[in-house]
């Protein structure tokens, strides 16, 4: 992960790209944590945009249908 990421939907995704690769690994155990850790941070992003009441297309609906996928996914 970069170092210089800050945004919580950056970071969810560069977690997420070492989570494929750990998964194509056979490293199924750490894969889960690591979506389970992109899930906390996309959540986070929900949570930023929620109280700014930035609730714009389509960057609301994306960062749900991400966060869904990423559930989906931390549960092996």
């Amino acid at each position: 992960m970069s170092a210089t990421t800050t945004n919580p939907h950056n970071q969810a995704l560069d977690l997420v790209e070492i989570a494929i690769l750990e998964r194509t690994r056979g490293h199924d155990e750490k894969a889960v944590q690591l979506y389970a850790e992109a899930l906390e941070l996309e959540l986070a992003a929900i949570r930023e945009l929620d109280e700014r009441g930035d609730h714009a297309e389509p960057t609301w609906s994306v960062l749900h249908r991400s966060a869904g996928w990423m559930a989906f996914n931390r549960s092996g």
